[in-house]
């Protein structure tokens, strides 16, 4: 009988047995070659960036012939490992992380993937508010344009932001639109600002208002902005008229500057093809006749998008014939055009390629052994083709795979809570015994066959299937970005108009202001303007629009949006519109208390104007070159003496008047008190003498003693305040006194001195200096060779060699000291 016996020895030799019962032979053949650890760890992560705090789900792809027990994930940030097979992890700090995931599997065998700067955690920007306003000047009625240019977070959809627009007459604006337009009703200077608020509420302020001059003369001139100004190509651009005339505007000649056919509409839509500086220029003719042109030079700024730096990875970059390999897209794209407006060519180095897709991911079935080259080459909306600079090899070996996983899902994609019914498609060649799903949102995993999950949260989401044969092999399949939860709210319609009111015939605009699903294009919907007038309904993708109401009344605007199922929702409330063509007379009166008095004054003023509305603008100029108040009744401060005039100035839809009251407040001088500041001897008080204060002021006092000498005592009104160096007089109401006086520091009284040195060669030139204690009156010095001296610190000069004493006596009125040093002085 023969048999053969296959031993596997782990991490070494096969050994094959031969027995032959008769002959009782054992051979032992040594086989060349080793049998490998045939465990390969694998992951990928989504997403791979993002700002700060960044959460990323982690995907295990990793495959061995047994089954692996243990898990080891290092996300690179210092954090704690984790030993779940697929893992949620959030970074909290910005920077590149390294991610390493080690496996091990049942006999002991482990490996370890090690991706190097695989996560790349953005700052969280915070908004930098910039805008500006077309034209800066204008006139009376004329629509100004308000652009957006703010610097936001590119992580947080411009939409999550509320815009707050205050223009600076007394109106504002608050909405989640970038861009906004107004019409003042009324001439002035309008300084007009911004504020930003993110999704937590917090507010930022525009760096630097935007100041708007409007004139109440009848100009008659070409006006008009552009929406964006700027931007990669193609740039579609929106221009709107804001042109002036005393009679009505009969013809528009737009000159877009790039070659293209004029315009005649009165707001076109242009697009630009080709990247550069474009010149503008518009031409109107009135009713009248007459004609005006406005060029704007450079005004369109059509920018190059953005190449593409084109990367992918492959999971796994190793496998056999039918395998299957997943290709990922990693590359960075212009952030302004969506990356569904690229065309992704893959070739996979076996003669097959994608053909051009628009999805970023894809997987490919390799279907002999070999090694294959794969690359990638992107298109982008205008025909540009950019390549990968490098390419990705996959190894494909002899054999097969024991089974192929595989499942379906349906549906793929809608609103949340969205139900998804999971079928398991894989084959095998055996009985399948265990089915593990994970669904990729954090849930727990479903050992079902064919699993029913429900997705809460919007999102995009992968999903796995590891199923385990009944050999105990498992294989896993990874579907990335499988699922995509939807947002369920439907849209809020809102929009805003200006004017609301005004003489026929009034040009009024409407801006949309709905609140939209963020994951859905804006231009996506369709807008069905209806003014309330009886005109056709005005239908279009744009967010503003524009009606002129020729005939006086009042008329109800409402705002219908369709989306892209062409379901229609309404307008949350109408806008009343009230046109009409008479003009009530307006009458300027005021009032002030008190009419007197002395600074600082506080003036109370009360408007008793006839003919004013809620609409009513008011502007007060007190006189005294201070800033102006737009207030109805302001209370004003005048702070200097003299006598000022009044000037109330209105100004509204139903006209303007001024009223002027020459010499209408007069204010005195302030009330002052004398407060007499006097010192003793040996020290001083700042200010002293007499000193003038101002009624309600404050008066403050430093007193200083002289060398040797101390503050004995300090009275004000005549009442001590101990050895203060200080005190102020607050908020003085009548006169006061402060007098300080000075005693000697008590010091022992004691005689020293010394040189700056005490030997040298005649002539030898010495500096003495006193070192005496206790403030000595008066200092008598005897150098030893007949001279002397009276100053505290003099210098001698010795002519005559010798060695010579030095004394000195300190005198006060108390008492002397004297101090001797005997062959001090050695002159040579």
């Amino acid at each position: 009988m023969k048999f053969f016996e296959i031993i596997p020895k782990k991490g070494g030799a096969l050994r094959v047995l031969y027995r032959n019962t008769i002959w009782s032979l054992l051979v032992f053949i040594l086989l060349s070659g080793t049998v490998a650890a045939e465990i390969n760890a694998a992951f990928t992560g989504v997403p791979m960036s993002g700002s700060e705090p960044l959460t990323v789900s982690f995907i295990d792809q990793s495959s061995t012939n047994a089954t692996i027990t243990n898990y080891s994930w290092n996300f690179g940030d210092g954090s704690n490992n984790s030993s779940d097979r697929n893992s949620n992890h959030t970074y909290v700090s910005r920077g590149r992380y390294n991610v390493s995931l080690t496996v091990t599997n049942d006999i002991g065998e482990n490996n370890t993937k090690v991706e190097p700067a695989f996560i790349h955690v953005l700052p969280s920007q915070y908004p930098v508010v910039k805008f500006t306003a077309t034209p800066e000047n204008g006139s009376i009625s004329q629509i100004i344009s308000f652009i957006d240019q703010s610097e936001l977070d590119p992580s947080v959809p411009a939409e999550m932001y509320t815009y707050i627009w205050d223009f600076g007459d007394g109106t504002t604006d608050s909405s989640n639109t970038h861009n906004t337009c107004h019409a003042y009703t009324s001439s002035g200077s309008y300084s007009a600002s911004l504020q930003i608020q993110d999704q937590t509420g917090k507010l930022y302020d525009s760096s630097t208002p935007v100041t708007i001059t409007i004139s109440n003369q009848s100009a008659f001139s070409a006006l008009f902005a552009a929406v964006p100004p700027s931007g990669p190509v193609p740039l579609s651009v929106s221009f709107i008229d804001q042109s002036v005339s005393p009679v009505s505007i009969a013809s528009y000649a737009w000159n877009f500057g790039d070659g293209s056919e004029n315009s005649t509409e009165q707001n076109p839509v242009h697009t630009y093809q080709g990247a550069g500086k474009y010149n503008v220029s518009l031409t109107i003719a009135n009713a009248d006749g007459a004609n005006a042109i406005t060029t704007k030079s450079a005004y369109i700024h059509a920018q190059p998008s953005r190449y593409p730096s084109v990367q992918f990875t492959a999971v796994p970059q190793s496998g056999t014939p039918s395998d299957v390999i997943y290709f990922i897209d990693q590359s960075e794209l212009d952030p302004s055009v969506p990356y569904e407006m690229y065309t992704y060519i893959w070739d996979f180095g076996d003669n097959s390629t994608s053909n051009g897709t628009n999805l970023r991911n894809i997987q490919h079935v390799y279907s002999t052994p070999g090694n294959y080259t794969v690359s990638l080459q992107m298109q982008d909306q205008v025909g540009a083709k950019y390549n990968s600079p490098s390419s990705v090899v996959i190894t494909i070996a002899n054999g097969s795979s024991s089974f192929t996983p595989s499942f379906t899902a349906a549906p793929r994609d809608g609103p949340v809570p969205l139900n998804v019914s999971f079928t398991d498609t894989s084959k095998s060649p055996v009985s399948i015994t265990n089915y593990v799903w994970d669904f990729g949102d954090g849930s727990s995993l479903s050992k079902e066959k064919n699993p029913v999950h429900t997705y809460a949260v919007p999102g995009v989401y992968p999903v796995s299937l590891t199923v385990t044969d009944s050999n105990r092999i498992n294989s896993t399949k990874t579907e990335p970005a499988y699922i995509h939860a939807l947002p369920s709210r439907d849209p809020v319609v809102k929009f805003g108009v200006s004017p609301l009111n005004g003489t026929a015939p009034l040009l009024v605009h409407f801006m949309d202001k709905s609140e939209l699903d963020p994951s859905t294009p804006g231009e996506m919907f369709v807008r069905i303007w209806n003014f309330g007038d009886g005109s056709t309904p005005y239908k279009s993708k744009e967010k503003m629009a524009e009606h002129r109401y020729s005939e006086p009344g009042t008329y109800s605007a409402s705002l219908q949006i369709e989306d892209k199922n062409r379901k229609i929702y309404n307008s949350t409330a109408p806008a009343t519109i009230t046109v009409t063509n008479k003009t009530p007379s307006m009458k300027a009166q005021f009032s002030a208390v008190p009419l007197s008095g002395p600074v600082p004054l506080d003036v109370s003023f009360t408007d008793q104007s006839v003919g004013v509305n809620n609409r009513t603008e008011y502007r007060w100029d007190f006189g005294d070159k201070s800033s102006l108040s737009r207030d109805k009744n302001p209370t004003h401060t005048y702070r200097n003496p003299g006598t000022y005039s009044v000037t109330l100035s209105l100004s509204g839809p139903h006209g303007s008047d001024i009223m002027k009251k020459d010499n209408y407040i007069a204010v005195a001088p302030p009330l002052a008190h004398i407060i007499t500041a006097t010192a003793s001897d040996h020290g001083s008080i700042t200010p002293s003498g007499n000193i003038s204060v101002p009624d309600g002021a404050d008066q403050s006092f430093n007193i200083t003693p002289d060398s040797g000498y101390t503050i004995n005592n300090v009275q004000v009104d005549g009442i001590s305040i101990g050895k203060a160096s200080s005190h102020t007089f607050m908020k003085v109401r009548s006169d006061h006194t402060i007098q300080a006086d000075f005693t000697r520091q008590s010091q022992t009284l004691a005689a020293d001195f010394m040189v700056d040195k005490a030997s040298g060669s005649t002539p030898i030139t010495i500096q003495f200096t006193d070192k005496s204690t206790g403030s000595p009156d008066s200092w008598y010095w005897n150098f030893g060779d007949g001279s002397n001296s009276v100053k505290q610190n003099p210098v001698h000069t010795y002519t005559i060699s010798g060695q010579f004493p030095v004394s000195l006596i300190v005198r006060t009125m108390d008492g002397r000291y004297d101090e001797s040093k005997t062959r001090y002085i050695f002159a040579q």
